[in-house]
């Protein structure tokens, strides 16, 4: 890595792309969470089946929301402060959801963490695409393939709190999960651009053929 600079396809572009795909098995865990603890939350809250939902309806708002305003954040200001900002959001979210006392309040709650968990999926696929060019399409797959292997590995980290019903227990766990491994992760990220030398080599190379 030369002036700060990762070549497109190169060795640290694809050790680039398994530490973002990490960070999205463990961020994305804001919009699965939820789905996981809806039995306890029910029947903490003495809910029926269809106000059990709501905190699940206000998770996928903020996720949807915030994958275009993170999104647009990384256009203007690259991926690191958006990643700080959604993370500290995330952490913070779980730690207050613990404190939820009705299912109002608990919604509100994960309407933000829905929102910073966005963080992990559009724009990091976005990210990662300015990395790759000839297997662009494989990069940004396999990055958004992280959401949905997060739905299935955090299920298994916290059963044993959903068992007992201590679903505030299993939301500080992720928050502490999330507070140790994505600043690591970060920080194996690092503050690096792609290279887009060998892209344009490519166009140039195509300008010409099609004048030919």
């Amino acid at each position: 890595m030369k002036n700060n600079l990762i070549e497109q396809d190169s060795k640290q572009a694809w050790l680039r792309l398994i530490i973002i795909f990490t960070m999205s098995v463990i961020g994305t865990a804001g919009m699965w969470s939820v789905v996981i603890i809806m039995p306890n939350i029910q029947n903490e809250f003495e809910l029926d089946r269809a106000a059990s939902t709501y905190p699940y309806v206000a998770t996928m708002f903020g996720y949807g929301i915030g994958n275009v305003i993170i999104g647009r954040m990384l256009d203007k200001i690259g991926i690191r402060k958006p990643i700080i900002f959604a993370l500290i959001l995330l952490v913070s979210s779980y730690f207050f959801s613990v404190l939820a006392t009705n299912v109002f309040w608990l919604s509100i709650i994960q309407f933000f963490l829905g929102f910073s968990a966005a963080a992990f999926f559009g724009p990091m696929m976005a990210d990662i695409s300015k990395f790759f060019y000839q297997r662009k399409g494989l990069a940004v797959s396999l990055v958004a393939s992280g959401q949905h292997l997060c739905g299935a590995v955090w299920p298994f980290l916290i059963k044993d709190f959903l068992i007992d019903g201590q679903w505030k227990s299993a939301h500080f766990f992720i928050g502490i999960v999330c507070s140790i491994c994505i600043p690591i992760l970060f920080f194996f990220l690092g503050e690096k651009n792609q290279n887009q030398k060998k892209t344009y080599k490519i166009l140039t190379w195509k300008k010409m053929l099609i004048q030919l």
